[in-house]
């Protein structure tokens, strides 16, 4: 052979060797033929898979589930696991044998009793339903059960989708069970085992709102809950100490079943910011929810205020025992900072004011001169805002009781720090001079 002939035919050779790999990376890994059925942006078929909108958007849980085909089990992929809720949802199922066009496959989405299961529509338009990669070309309910006309064939051996959209409206949508637990559902294509799709509705017990101001009236609402009687307590039933509040059938104030509602008033108690209520059902599960105070109650008088004057400030439902105030700024001026001969290096901060018995915290502060007029915002903050000027040597931590509470040096200033962080802010108008409330 010419030498000279090998070059190029070594190269040639090379470079078929790169295509081949090459291509073979293509068709292993592109989304088309041979693809993992459970990649959430696909839709397993023969053809170039496409998103299913609503579908693969929103989901909740798995998106596909851990499918065991030998079993033809899955979990569904579905938008909401709420009660009574109209969702989008997806099935999972496979082709033992080739499903030609203009075959029937029944979704069957019935309960154990004839007044459970998942809610349907009286119709579905064929554009709300997707079989692999295409709408069926007719779409038929009766009672729980959808029948789906295929449109397009699929293979022996493919695993696809039927994908259910949410309608523009509830009433036109399939609607999940009114209670919680684990329902099924079907796919029926003609083989000798319809496919199993797994779906997990689960109980929902809320407070509206869940956090707020106090002495405000707030709802206890229950979904998905057995049908019967719920016990509502104000502390774990198992408790002595609990107290039944009230009882309430799930059909009370709500208009589905499994539902309930439960208005809470007059239970707040002074310096208490979080309260927990028990739902006990009628088969002896329970459940909770939680209203937190978050916003706390902060007034000033005199309000207007006038520079150079005394303002004092109340807080009302201060959460944290833990914290107190330690320097309060009036439109970016300090107003008041605790004093350095206060400010102690270990555990005990004396230099600051701290909430009494029914949690209020109230102080006086001056308002600086250099105060701004016009609506200016006070800050309060704890002592980790506040830093040592200039910044103190390092010093050996406490180590036992007795060492507790010394000094850093009393000869030290205290600022609040630049970027600090306050407790609680709200807005008060300044003028130059006394005003009229």
């Amino acid at each position: 052979m010419n030498p000279d002939l090998g070059k190029p035919i070594g190269t040639l050779l090379l470079l078929a060797a790169i295509v081949a790999v090459l291509v073979g990376v293509v068709f292993s890994f592109s989304p088309g033929v041979g693809a993992h059925p459970c990649d959430p942006d696909l839709n397993t078929s023969h053809a170039t898979p496409t998103p299913i909108p609503d579908v693969h958007e929103d989901l909740e849980g798995d998106v596909c589930g851990a499918t065991d085909h030998d079993q033809g089990t899955t979990h569904a992929a579905i938008s909401s696991t709420v009660p009574g809720a109209a969702v989008a949802i997806r099935l999972t199922a496979t082709a033992d044998a080739a499903i030609d066009e203009g075959t029937n496959i029944t979704v069957d989405f019935s309960g154990p009793t004839d007044d459970s299961g998942f809610m349907l529509p009286t119709s579905i338009a064929n554009s709300l339903v997707t079989i692999g990669n295409s709408a069926p070309s007719a779409v038929s309910i009766e009672g729980n059960k959808v029948t789906l006309t295929v449109g397009t064939g699929l293979m022996s051996g493919d695993p696809y989708f039927i994908a259910f959209k949410r309608a523009t409206t509830t009433t036109a949508s399939i609607k999940n069970p009114y209670h919680a637990g684990t329902w099924t559902i079907t796919v029926d294509d003609n083989d000798d085992l319809p496919d199993e799709n797994i779906v997990v509705i689960r109980k929902i017990t809320e407070i509206t709102p869940s956090e707020g101001q106090r002495d405000k009236d707030v709802t206890l609402e229950g979904k998905g809950y057995p049908k019967g009687t719920v016990s509502i307590f104000d502390k774990d039933p198992d408790l002595e100490d609990a107290e039944r509040l009230d009882a309430v059938d799930t059909d009370t104030g709500s208009s589905q079943p499994g539902q309930f509602s439960f208005t809470l008033s007059d239970f707040y108690k002074p310096g208490v910011v979080r309260y927990t209520f028990w739902a006990k059902d009628s088969e002896g599960e329970v459940d909770s929810a939680t209203y937190r105070i978050t916003e706390h109650t902060l007034s000033f008088e005199p309000e207007p205020v006038a520079t150079g004057s005394t303002l004092r400030i109340t807080i009302k439902d201060w959460q944290d025992s833990d914290k107190g105030v330690a320097a309060v700024s009036i439109g970016g001026e300090e107003a008041y900072v605790t004093e350095a001969t206060e400010f102690q290096y270990c555990i005990h901060y004396m230099g600051r004011y701290t909430a009494d018995s029914n949690h209020e915290i109230s102080l006086e502060v001056r308002v600086p001169e250099s105060v701004l007029s016009g609506h200016q915002t006070v800050s309060l903050y704890d002592y980790d805002q506040l830093k040592l000027s200039p910044d103190p040597t390092t010093e050996t931590p406490c180590e036992d009781e007795q060492e507790r509470g010394e000094l850093v040096d009393s000869n030290l200033g205290v600022q609040i720090e630049d970027n600090a962080i306050p407790l609680i802010r709200a807005t008060i108008e300044v003028g130059p001079e006394e005003l009229e409330p």
